[in-house]
């Protein structure tokens, strides 16, 4: 009778050992979806300062990344490199070695799927931005190309985001059109143009509630080779 339940106990065990086995795995493959998902002054996901072209299309497969003109401001764009994503997110990069496709100057993230630990993602709003940040920020007003951008966190937690140089990530806000028209000249004039940068605590930047329309990771000091299209 003791053997026979030592070997009933047998299949119990192999099913327990299953278990725990395929719940490591489980865990394992959150753990790397997560990382790539991180978003960083460092790293876009599995992107970091040394990836090149052959590395990318190993990783998210050849299918998926392409020659792209990158739109960099004021009507400039530079040769670079598009990778799409099931469910329409993409990240488009510049290089700083755009002969031979090696070392990211910049990634622009255009999903929201890649998100700082603290949570900061495409579409993230102001008020999101300051909880994240323990403290009200200052962005320049908007209505230019570099309209939103987050100046200074206030030395708050988002603070490691915008160094004064590379490595960091570009924030930029944007107001839903409605909510921009609604407010009056006075008001508008209060949170627009390219002088000043307007505390996010601002009476008329919190009416507009302006959300996260655009992240850039700033990975080296150099620029592109821009260009005006014909």
């Amino acid at each position: 009778m003791a053997l026979l339940n030592r070997l009933n106990g047998f299949p119990l065990l192999k099913l327990g050992l299953a278990i725990f086995a395929l719940s490591l795995a489980s865990v394992g493959l959150q753990a790397a979806d997560d990382e790539e998902q991180l978003l960083s002054p460092e790293r876009v996901g599995a992107i970091h300062h040394g990836s090149s072209l052959e590395e990318l299309q190993r990783i998210f497969g050849a299918e998926r990344v392409r020659d792209h003109l990158v739109q960099v401001g004021e009507g400039f764009v530079c040769r670079g490199t598009r990778i799409d994503f099931p469910g329409g997110d993409s990240l488009e990069i510049t290089w700083r070695d755009e002969a031979a496709r090696r070392g990211p100057d910049t990634i622009a993230v255009l999903g929201d799927r890649w998100a700082t630990p603290e949570g900061l993602r495409l579409g993230s709003t102001l008020q999101e931005l300051e909880a994240m940040n323990g403290a009200p920020f200052n962005l320049s007003g908007f209505g230019w190309d570099y309209g939103g951008t987050v100046g200074t966190w206030n030395d708050g937690a988002l603070t490691y985001l915008a160094a004064s140089g590379p490595p960091r990530l570009i924030i930029r806000l944007s107001p839903a059109r409605a909510a921009y028209d609604r407010i009056t000249g006075d008001q508008r004039a209060a949170v627009t143009g390219d002088g000043a940068y307007v505390s996010s605590a601002h009476t008329d930047m919190q009416t507009l509630t302006p959300q996260i329309s655009q992240i850039i990771a700033d990975f080296a000091a150099g620029d592109c080779a821009a260009f005006f299209p014909e």
